[in-house]
């Protein structure tokens, strides 16, 4: 098949390759010339294992990279979305990316050419149904004639893109006509993955339920080793990794969320939890539980502070092991590093270190008003200050934690 990928991001640039390499002829979109310039010198924007490989395999042979939809989109029987959909104002899902990608796409379309438009961003419940389809009827163009609509939500984890595409555990897709699903489901043939066919709506509402359950269990987590720390005298580490213990945890991952940490941090968890409480909020619906633990994460940097700072001495070395929102990733987006530090420069504290092994650049790129030095050495932390809190839960740091000036606030085991 003849397939167009708009935006080469996390999700954008596995999705293409990924198509390529189950041997579809694929059109990358992105805009952003630095990025775009760099895939098309055979380099990944962003680490993840694996997938060098499959872009070296694929790159000016069924993969293509352009800036413009043109001469893509026109003999693509898919256009997959793959834009940003960060947080508004009010908390709510900004569609702007998304809106302008697809109006361009349609003001390129000619009538009848059967291309199914798939929104893999993430978006709000009702979003193909309230926003997308009048863009259609507005452009023109008749929708289930002259073009299809259908999401497809991603289940990809930061450092493990390739292999959660590729082996996929489910593949969701949402089609209100059975050409429209019959199109995207012949995209994925050759993969293993169970289909399951929705509505639209429930194919965006399964990506929300998916990303909030974990902001939740890790909010949860959080709130009550507060509270064991409130109460005093609990083995808080060991009560959490017994209560793993429980059968019915076997054989699955989600032991890493339910653990006390810094809080959930990236892109998807705070987006997309802020958004579905403001979708749900402006329906009508109470979401008691959302909204605490979109509090209770924004509480964890002044908690981790308190915890890190009693006792210490004015003019102490603070540093911080781990400055990517989880390990196995350079990606410092909305990370808790990041909400420590700034909390820990408000309180006065003026030396800062930081270390950690892939996404220093990163962090110092993106963040440059928090002033934070980076040895780049382990060791040279080891030696130079005199607390140290791990924050993401990087190998390397697991032996460190019953040092006496180390506090372990690990959030993903």
């Amino acid at each position: 098949m003849v397939i167009t990928v708009i935006g080469m991001g996390f999700v954008g640039l596995t999705a293409a390759v990924g198509f390529a390499a189950k041997g579809h002829q694929v059109y990358g979109i992105e805009k952003n010339d630095a990025r775009r310039h760099c895939i098309e010198n055979g380099e990944l924007p962003f680490f993840e294992p694996e997938m060098q490989e499959y872009l070296a395999q694929t790159l000016n042979r069924n993969f293509y990279i352009q800036k413009e939809q043109n001469g893509a989109v026109e003999s693509s029987d898919c256009v997959f979305y793959c834009v940003g959909t960060p947080v508004g104002e009010n908390g709510c899902a900004d569609l702007n990316f998304l809106t302008v990608a697809i109006k361009e796409t349609l003001s390129i379309l000619p009538k009848n050419s059967g291309t199914t438009l798939v929104v893999k961003s993430t978006v709000p419940p009702g979003t193909l149904r309230d926003r997308v389809l009048p863009l259609v009827c507005q452009s023109g163009l008749t929708p289930g004639k002259d073009v299809e609509l259908a999401n497809n939500p991603e289940f990809l984890r930061e450092g493990k893109c390739w292999d959660d595409f590729i082996n996929a555990d489910r593949l969701v897709i949402g089609a209100f006509t059975d050409r429209g699903y019959t199109q995207v489901a012949k995209v994925y043939e050759s993969f293993s993955a169970p289909v399951e066919r929705v509505n639209p709506t429930t194919a965006e509402f399964i990506k929300y339920l998916s990303n909030t359950m974990l902001a939740t269990m890790i909010s949860y987590s959080n709130e009550m080793a507060n509270a064991a720390d409130r109460i005093q005298g609990i083995e808080i580490g060991r009560a959490f990794h017994i209560l793993h213990k429980d059968r019915r945890w076997e054989q699955n991952l989600m032991s890493s969320y339910v653990y006390p940490g810094c809080g959930y941090g990236g892109y998807c968890l705070p987006k997309d939890t802020q958004a579905m409480w403001f979708a749900g909020t402006q329906a009508g619906a109470r979401m008691p539980i959302l909204k605490a633990a979109i509090e209770t994460n924004q509480e964890m940097p002044e908690i981790i502070c308190d915890r890190l700072l009693n006792g210490s001495i004015p003019g102490e070395t603070i540093g911080i092991l781990g400055l990517a929102f989880k390990p196995f990733t350079d990606d410092v987006r909305d990370t808790p590093a990041a909400r420590i530090i700034a909390c820990m420069r408000r309180r006065g504290v003026t030396d800062i270190l930081a270390y950690d092994p892939l996404a220093e650049a990163e962090f110092l790129a993106h963040y440059p008003e928090l002033e934070v030095i980076c040895p780049g050495n382990l060791e040279v932390m080891l030696q130079k200050c005199d607390r140290l809190a791990i924050v993401t839960a990087w190998p390397e740091f697991e032996d460190l934690s019953c040092r006496e000036n180390v506090w372990d606030f690990r959030y993903m085991q």
